[in-house]
Protein backbone atom coordinates (compact mmCIF):
# COMPACT_ATOMS: atom_id res chain seq x y z
CA UNK A 1 0.00 0.00 0.00
CA UNK A 2 2.75 2.17 1.06
CA UNK A 3 4.41 1.67 -2.50
CA UNK A 4 1.46 2.51 -4.24
CA UNK A 5 0.85 5.89 -2.52
CA UNK A 6 4.38 6.59 -3.27
CA UNK A 7 3.84 5.98 -6.80
CA UNK A 8 0.76 7.85 -6.66
CA UNK A 9 2.18 10.74 -4.98
CA UNK A 10 5.28 11.01 -7.66
CA UNK A 11 3.11 10.57 -10.48
CA UNK A 12 0.55 13.40 -8.58
CA UNK A 13 3.18 15.84 -8.77
CA UNK A 14 4.36 15.19 -11.71
CA UNK A 15 1.01 15.70 -13.12
CA UNK A 16 0.22 19.00 -11.45
CA UNK A 17 4.09 20.66 -12.28
CA UNK A 18 3.69 18.73 -15.67
CA UNK A 19 0.31 20.21 -17.32
CA UNK A 20 2.05 23.52 -15.84
CA UNK A 21 4.71 23.04 -17.58
CA UNK A 22 2.70 21.68 -20.36
CA UNK A 23 1.49 25.52 -20.41
CA UNK A 24 4.80 26.72 -19.92
CA UNK A 25 6.35 24.88 -22.83
CA UNK A 26 3.31 26.11 -25.32
CA UNK A 27 3.70 29.71 -24.14
CA UNK A 28 7.64 29.21 -24.85
CA UNK A 29 7.27 27.75 -28.32
CA UNK A 30 4.54 31.09 -29.31
CA UNK A 31 7.56 33.08 -27.42
CA UNK A 32 10.34 31.43 -29.64
CA UNK A 33 8.52 31.67 -33.05
CA UNK A 34 7.76 35.19 -32.44
CA UNK A 35 11.29 35.52 -31.43
CA UNK A 36 12.47 33.80 -34.36
CA UNK A 37 10.51 35.32 -36.83
CA UNK A 38 10.38 39.53 -35.97
CA UNK A 39 14.25 39.47 -34.82
CA UNK A 40 15.57 36.34 -36.53
CA UNK A 41 18.72 34.27 -35.16
CA UNK A 42 20.70 37.32 -34.43
CA UNK A 43 18.07 38.70 -32.15
CA UNK A 44 17.60 35.37 -30.53
CA UNK A 45 21.08 35.61 -29.94
CA UNK A 46 21.09 39.12 -28.27
CA UNK A 47 17.97 38.34 -26.13
CA UNK A 48 19.74 34.79 -24.77
CA UNK A 49 23.08 36.14 -24.14
CA UNK A 50 21.47 38.94 -21.69
CA UNK A 51 18.79 36.43 -20.42
CA UNK A 52 21.78 34.66 -19.52
CA UNK A 53 23.85 37.18 -17.93
CA UNK A 54 20.74 38.20 -15.59
CA UNK A 55 20.71 34.88 -14.91
CA UNK A 56 24.51 35.12 -13.91
CA UNK A 57 24.38 37.81 -12.13
CA UNK A 58 21.70 36.35 -10.40
CA UNK A 59 22.74 33.25 -9.20
CA UNK A 60 25.86 35.32 -8.40
CA UNK A 61 23.32 37.28 -5.41
CA UNK A 62 21.34 34.86 -4.15
CA UNK A 63 24.31 32.59 -2.79
CA UNK A 64 22.11 29.63 -2.99
CA UNK A 65 19.46 31.07 -0.75
CA UNK A 66 16.61 30.45 -2.98
CA UNK A 67 17.25 26.51 -2.79
CA UNK A 68 19.18 26.50 1.12
CA UNK A 69 15.71 28.41 1.68
CA UNK A 70 13.71 25.04 0.48
CA UNK A 71 15.85 22.81 2.23
CA UNK A 72 15.09 24.74 5.93
CA UNK A 73 11.36 25.58 5.20
CA UNK A 74 11.04 21.77 4.62
CA UNK A 75 12.83 20.71 7.58
CA UNK A 76 11.27 22.45 9.51
CA UNK A 77 7.66 22.91 8.79
CA UNK A 78 6.49 19.84 10.53
CA UNK A 79 8.36 20.25 13.99
CA UNK A 80 8.57 23.75 14.51
CA UNK A 81 5.35 26.18 15.97
CA UNK A 82 4.12 28.62 13.27
CA UNK A 83 5.57 31.39 14.81
CA UNK A 84 8.93 29.94 13.83
CA UNK A 85 8.14 28.75 10.14
CA UNK A 86 6.67 32.65 10.16
CA UNK A 87 10.05 33.69 11.61
CA UNK A 88 11.98 31.66 8.64
CA UNK A 89 9.63 32.93 6.06
CA UNK A 90 10.61 36.60 6.74
CA UNK A 91 14.10 35.38 7.36
CA UNK A 92 14.48 34.22 3.71
CA UNK A 93 12.19 37.33 1.90
CA UNK A 94 14.82 39.72 3.81
CA UNK A 95 17.83 37.79 2.49
CA UNK A 96 16.48 37.83 -1.02
CA UNK A 97 15.90 41.17 -0.90
CA UNK A 98 19.96 41.68 0.10
CA UNK A 99 20.51 39.72 -2.55
CA UNK A 100 18.65 41.82 -5.15
CA UNK A 101 20.10 44.87 -4.28
CA UNK A 102 23.61 43.03 -4.54
CA UNK A 103 22.51 41.51 -8.01
CA UNK A 104 21.31 44.99 -8.84
CA UNK A 105 24.84 46.52 -8.07
CA UNK A 106 26.85 44.46 -10.08
CA UNK A 107 24.89 44.76 -12.52
CA UNK A 108 25.43 48.40 -12.85
CA UNK A 109 28.99 48.72 -11.82
CA UNK A 110 29.84 46.11 -14.06
CA UNK A 111 28.12 47.56 -17.09
CA UNK A 112 30.77 48.69 -19.19
CA UNK A 113 32.29 45.43 -18.95
CA UNK A 114 30.12 43.31 -20.01
CA UNK A 115 28.91 45.21 -22.95
CA UNK A 116 32.51 45.54 -23.85
CA UNK A 117 32.69 41.19 -23.42
CA UNK A 118 29.08 40.58 -24.97
CA UNK A 119 29.51 43.24 -27.89
CA UNK A 120 32.83 44.07 -28.47
CA UNK A 121 31.92 47.31 -27.61
CA UNK A 122 31.46 49.74 -24.37
CA UNK A 123 28.36 51.70 -26.19
CA UNK A 124 25.78 49.20 -24.77
CA UNK A 125 26.39 49.88 -21.35
CA UNK A 126 22.76 51.29 -20.45
CA UNK A 127 21.34 47.70 -21.82
CA UNK A 128 22.38 46.28 -18.29
CA UNK A 129 21.59 49.24 -16.26
CA UNK A 130 18.01 47.81 -17.29
CA UNK A 131 19.30 44.64 -16.86
CA UNK A 132 19.71 45.25 -13.30
CA UNK A 133 16.00 46.08 -12.70
CA UNK A 134 15.21 42.75 -14.02
CA UNK A 135 17.84 41.35 -11.64
CA UNK A 136 16.32 42.97 -8.84
CA UNK A 137 12.76 41.38 -9.19
CA UNK A 138 14.22 37.85 -10.25
CA UNK A 139 16.02 37.79 -7.11
CA UNK A 140 12.64 38.14 -5.31
CA UNK A 141 11.10 36.09 -7.59
CA UNK A 142 13.00 33.50 -6.58
CA UNK A 143 12.93 33.94 -2.72
CA UNK A 144 8.97 33.70 -3.00
CA UNK A 145 9.12 30.86 -5.07
CA UNK A 146 11.39 29.06 -2.54
CA UNK A 147 8.63 30.00 0.11
CA UNK A 148 6.33 27.89 -1.60
CA UNK A 149 7.84 25.06 -2.81
CA UNK A 150 9.71 24.58 0.75
CA UNK A 151 5.93 24.89 2.57
CA UNK A 152 4.45 22.19 0.23
CA UNK A 153 2.25 24.88 -1.58
CA UNK A 154 2.75 22.78 -4.83
CA UNK A 155 -0.81 24.29 -6.10
CA UNK A 156 -0.26 27.99 -5.19
CA UNK A 157 3.34 27.33 -6.81
CA UNK A 158 1.98 25.47 -9.91
CA UNK A 159 -1.35 28.83 -10.48
CA UNK A 160 1.87 30.86 -9.83
CA UNK A 161 4.29 29.75 -12.77
CA UNK A 162 0.93 29.26 -14.75
CA UNK A 163 -0.55 32.60 -15.12
CA UNK A 164 2.70 34.53 -15.30
CA UNK A 165 4.03 32.12 -18.32
CA UNK A 166 0.29 33.25 -19.91
CA UNK A 167 0.31 36.96 -19.11
CA UNK A 168 4.01 37.67 -19.68
CA UNK A 169 2.90 36.24 -23.01
CA UNK A 170 0.08 37.85 -23.72
CA UNK A 171 2.09 41.30 -23.07
CA UNK A 172 5.44 40.67 -24.83
CA UNK A 173 3.94 40.18 -28.28
CA UNK A 174 2.93 44.03 -29.16
CA UNK A 175 6.62 44.55 -27.79
CA UNK A 176 8.40 42.22 -30.56
CA UNK A 177 5.45 43.00 -33.09
CA UNK A 178 5.83 47.03 -33.09
CA UNK A 179 9.70 47.31 -31.99
CA UNK A 180 11.52 44.26 -33.14
CA UNK A 181 14.72 44.14 -31.74
CA UNK A 182 14.39 46.91 -29.55
CA UNK A 183 12.01 45.77 -27.51
CA UNK A 184 14.41 43.03 -26.02
CA UNK A 185 15.59 44.39 -22.98
CA UNK A 186 11.91 45.45 -22.24
CA UNK A 187 10.25 42.24 -22.83
CA UNK A 188 13.40 41.19 -20.40
CA UNK A 189 11.82 44.04 -16.83
CA UNK A 190 8.43 42.95 -18.16
CA UNK A 191 8.92 39.64 -17.42
CA UNK A 192 10.44 39.92 -14.42
CA UNK A 193 7.67 42.09 -13.38
CA UNK A 194 5.17 40.04 -14.31
CA UNK A 195 6.87 36.94 -12.47
CA UNK A 196 7.71 39.19 -8.98
CA UNK A 197 3.74 40.24 -8.83
CA UNK A 198 2.33 36.89 -9.21
CA UNK A 199 4.02 35.31 -7.04
CA UNK A 200 3.81 38.21 -4.31
CA UNK A 201 0.26 37.45 -4.81
CA UNK A 202 0.39 34.06 -4.02
CA UNK A 203 2.45 34.27 -0.90
CA UNK A 204 0.30 36.57 0.38
CA UNK A 205 -2.03 33.45 1.60
CA UNK A 206 1.36 31.93 3.79
CA UNK A 207 3.10 35.07 4.77
CA UNK A 208 1.48 36.99 7.92
CA UNK A 209 2.98 40.60 7.71
CA UNK A 210 2.79 41.09 11.20
CA UNK A 211 6.03 38.77 11.73
CA UNK A 212 8.77 41.65 11.79
CA UNK A 213 12.41 41.49 11.43
CA UNK A 214 15.62 43.47 10.79
CA UNK A 215 18.02 43.02 8.22
CA UNK A 216 20.66 42.51 10.57
CA UNK A 217 18.43 39.61 12.69
CA UNK A 218 17.92 37.67 9.26
CA UNK A 219 21.32 37.92 8.19
CA UNK A 220 22.28 36.36 11.95
CA UNK A 221 19.20 34.05 11.50
CA UNK A 222 19.81 33.18 8.64
CA UNK A 223 23.94 32.01 9.09
CA UNK A 224 23.03 28.62 8.33
CA UNK A 225 21.18 29.30 4.84
CA UNK A 226 23.53 31.59 3.30
CA UNK A 227 26.69 28.98 4.25
CA UNK A 228 24.83 26.26 2.71
CA UNK A 229 23.34 28.14 0.24
CA UNK A 230 26.93 29.57 -0.77
CA UNK A 231 28.03 25.80 -1.53
CA UNK A 232 24.85 24.85 -3.64
CA UNK A 233 25.31 28.36 -5.77
CA UNK A 234 27.88 26.28 -7.05
CA UNK A 235 25.48 23.56 -8.77
CA UNK A 236 23.50 26.63 -9.85
CA UNK A 237 26.17 29.13 -10.93
CA UNK A 238 28.49 26.57 -12.72
CA UNK A 239 25.99 25.19 -15.21
CA UNK A 240 25.16 28.89 -16.27
CA UNK A 241 28.70 30.18 -16.01
CA UNK A 242 29.95 27.41 -18.00
CA UNK A 243 27.32 27.79 -20.67
CA UNK A 244 28.01 31.64 -20.54
CA UNK A 245 31.70 30.75 -21.53
CA UNK A 246 30.68 28.51 -24.25
CA UNK A 247 28.12 31.25 -25.66
CA UNK A 248 30.88 33.83 -25.34
CA UNK A 249 33.19 31.98 -27.50
CA UNK A 250 30.97 31.27 -30.04
CA UNK A 251 30.22 34.77 -30.43
CA UNK A 252 33.73 35.91 -30.85
CA UNK A 253 34.22 33.30 -32.93
CA UNK A 254 31.01 33.24 -35.75
CA UNK A 255 29.27 36.12 -34.30
CA UNK A 256 25.69 36.32 -32.46
CA UNK A 257 23.65 34.25 -35.12
CA UNK A 258 25.05 31.40 -34.31
CA UNK A 259 25.36 31.91 -30.52
CA UNK A 260 21.27 32.22 -31.37
CA UNK A 261 21.37 28.49 -32.96
CA UNK A 262 23.16 27.57 -29.56
CA UNK A 263 20.55 28.99 -27.39
CA UNK A 264 17.88 27.48 -29.46
CA UNK A 265 19.25 23.99 -29.33
CA UNK A 266 19.63 24.20 -25.52
CA UNK A 267 15.97 25.76 -25.17
CA UNK A 268 14.30 22.56 -27.29
CA UNK A 269 16.59 20.39 -24.83
CA UNK A 270 16.03 21.73 -21.07
CA UNK A 271 12.69 23.20 -21.82
CA UNK A 272 10.90 21.01 -24.47
CA UNK A 273 12.00 18.12 -23.61
CA UNK A 274 13.62 18.41 -20.31
CA UNK A 275 10.47 19.74 -18.48
CA UNK A 276 9.91 16.82 -16.82
CA UNK A 277 12.69 16.79 -14.66
CA UNK A 278 11.70 20.80 -13.64
CA UNK A 279 8.34 18.98 -13.15
CA UNK A 280 9.21 16.04 -10.74
CA UNK A 281 11.83 18.58 -8.60
CA UNK A 282 9.14 20.48 -7.69
CA UNK A 283 7.87 17.86 -4.69
CA UNK A 284 10.86 15.69 -5.01
CA UNK A 285 13.46 17.66 -3.52
CA UNK A 286 11.07 18.29 0.07
CA UNK A 287 10.00 15.01 -0.30
CA UNK A 288 13.52 13.71 -0.10
CA UNK A 289 14.54 16.77 3.00
CA UNK A 290 12.04 14.93 5.03
CA UNK A 291 13.11 11.17 4.50
CA UNK A 292 16.95 12.15 5.00
CA UNK A 293 17.28 10.50 8.30
CA UNK A 294 15.50 7.21 7.08
CA UNK A 295 17.87 5.22 4.41
CA UNK A 296 15.39 2.59 3.32
CA UNK A 297 12.70 5.43 2.47
CA UNK A 298 15.03 7.61 1.01
CA UNK A 299 16.47 4.70 -1.04
CA UNK A 300 13.38 3.64 -2.01
CA UNK A 301 12.14 7.13 -3.17
CA UNK A 302 15.45 7.15 -5.44
CA UNK A 303 14.54 3.96 -6.51
CA UNK A 304 10.77 4.86 -7.89
CA UNK A 305 11.79 8.41 -9.04
CA UNK A 306 14.66 7.11 -11.68
CA UNK A 307 11.87 4.30 -13.15
CA UNK A 308 8.97 7.09 -13.45
CA UNK A 309 11.72 9.79 -15.01
CA UNK A 310 12.48 6.74 -17.77
CA UNK A 311 9.18 5.38 -18.42
CA UNK A 312 8.23 8.75 -19.03
CA UNK A 313 11.01 10.13 -20.71
CA UNK A 314 11.72 7.44 -23.31
CA UNK A 315 8.45 8.14 -25.58
CA UNK A 316 9.64 11.44 -25.62
CA UNK A 317 13.07 10.94 -26.56
CA UNK A 318 12.08 8.42 -29.20
CA UNK A 319 9.47 11.37 -30.66
CA UNK A 320 11.77 13.95 -30.53
CA UNK A 321 14.54 12.24 -32.22
CA UNK A 322 12.45 10.92 -34.82
CA UNK A 323 10.85 14.26 -36.02
CA UNK A 324 13.68 17.02 -34.87
CA UNK A 325 13.22 18.64 -38.43
CA UNK A 326 10.00 19.00 -38.47
CA UNK A 327 9.45 20.43 -34.75
CA UNK A 328 12.39 22.99 -35.57
CA UNK A 329 10.22 24.36 -38.26
CA UNK A 330 7.08 24.69 -36.70
CA UNK A 331 8.31 25.67 -33.26
CA UNK A 332 11.08 28.25 -35.11
CA UNK A 333 11.78 28.57 -38.49
CA UNK A 334 13.56 26.78 -41.46
CA UNK A 335 16.26 28.88 -40.52
CA UNK A 336 17.38 26.86 -37.78
CA UNK A 337 17.46 23.65 -39.28
CA UNK A 338 21.72 23.54 -38.84
CA UNK A 339 20.33 22.30 -35.46
CA UNK A 340 19.45 19.12 -36.51
CA UNK A 341 22.82 17.25 -35.98
CA UNK A 342 23.29 18.87 -32.74
CA UNK A 343 20.08 17.86 -31.60
CA UNK A 344 20.53 13.99 -32.66
CA UNK A 345 23.08 13.49 -30.18
CA UNK A 346 22.70 16.02 -27.89
CA UNK A 347 18.73 14.16 -27.20
CA UNK A 348 20.27 10.76 -26.31
CA UNK A 349 21.91 12.71 -22.90
CA UNK A 350 17.74 13.28 -21.09
CA UNK A 351 17.97 9.42 -21.02
CA UNK A 352 21.63 9.56 -18.53
CA UNK A 353 19.89 12.66 -17.09
CA UNK A 354 16.56 10.25 -15.93
CA UNK A 355 18.92 8.62 -14.40
CA UNK A 356 21.74 11.28 -12.58
CA UNK A 357 18.77 13.40 -11.81
CA UNK A 358 16.81 11.82 -9.07
CA UNK A 359 20.49 10.85 -7.65
CA UNK A 360 21.91 14.13 -7.45
CA UNK A 361 19.02 15.43 -5.31
CA UNK A 362 20.09 13.18 -2.59
CA UNK A 363 23.62 15.20 -2.19
CA UNK A 364 21.49 18.47 -2.11
CA UNK A 365 19.19 17.12 0.57
CA UNK A 366 21.85 15.64 2.64
CA UNK A 367 24.13 19.40 2.30
CA UNK A 368 27.38 16.85 1.17
CA UNK A 369 28.67 19.89 0.07
CA UNK A 370 31.81 18.06 -0.85
CA UNK A 371 30.18 15.46 -3.08
CA UNK A 372 28.06 17.53 -5.38
CA UNK A 373 30.82 20.80 -5.25
CA UNK A 374 33.25 17.85 -6.66
CA UNK A 375 31.08 16.75 -9.24
CA UNK A 376 29.28 19.98 -10.15
CA UNK A 377 33.12 21.44 -10.77
CA UNK A 378 34.54 17.99 -12.96
CA UNK A 379 31.34 18.22 -15.01
CA UNK A 380 31.25 21.44 -15.85
CA UNK A 381 34.96 21.34 -16.68
CA UNK A 382 34.44 18.79 -18.90
CA UNK A 383 31.46 20.34 -20.55
CA UNK A 384 33.49 23.57 -21.29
Amino acid sequence: MDNKNSYKTILKSTSIFGSVQLVTIVTAIIKSKIIATLIGSYGYGVYSVLLHTSDLIKQISLVGIDVSGVRKIAEENSIKSENEVQHNIAVISKLVLISGFIGFLLATTLSFFLSTIIFSSSSYWYLFFFLAVAIFLNCLTAGNNAILQGSSKFSQLAKSNLISNIIGLVLIIPFFYFFKIEAIIYVIILTALVNYFISNYFLRFLFNPDVKISFKSAIESGENIIKFGSLLMLLSFLPVLANYIVQIFIGRIDGLNEVGLFNVGIVILNTYVGFIFSAMSMEYYPRLVAQISDFKKLSSSVNKQIEISLLIITPILILFSIFSAFFIKIFFSSAFIPLVPMLDWAIFAMLFKAVSFPIGYVFIAKADSKVFVKTSLFFNFIFV
